[in-house]
């Protein structure tokens, strides 16, 4: 973030208790959508592929995103991030040995 303050992505979670063993296991998936045409994310892919980009929940909405139960107020939380909010630059280039 431009300002450095925190942020969090959207997610799904669940837990499932395996019938035989009674192991409890967890699973859990990070929500992504199109980001062709974002003025920072766009740099993340190869040209010529899909461009993806983290749905980001601003600090304010923790609550809200968490407490979600309705699948279309949910969805409302699917947009794209503000670009000026947002900062990003080419990583070092690796010295060879």
């Amino acid at each position: 973030m431009r300002d450095q303050a925190p942020f969090a992505v959207a997610g799904l979670w669940r837990a499932k208790e395996d019938k035989n063993s009674g192991t409890l296991t967890h699973s859990f998936t990070q929500l992504t959508i199109n980001a062709d045409g974002h003025p920072v994310m766009d740099h993340f892919h190869r040209p010529n592929q899909e461009k993806r980009s983290l749905v980001i929940v601003p600090e304010a909405d923790y609550d809200d995103w968490l407490d979600c139960r309705d699948p279309e107020l949910a969805r409302a939380y699917l947009n794209l991030y503000p670009a000026k909010l947002m900062v990003a630059e080419p990583a070092p280039k690796l010295m060879k040995a």
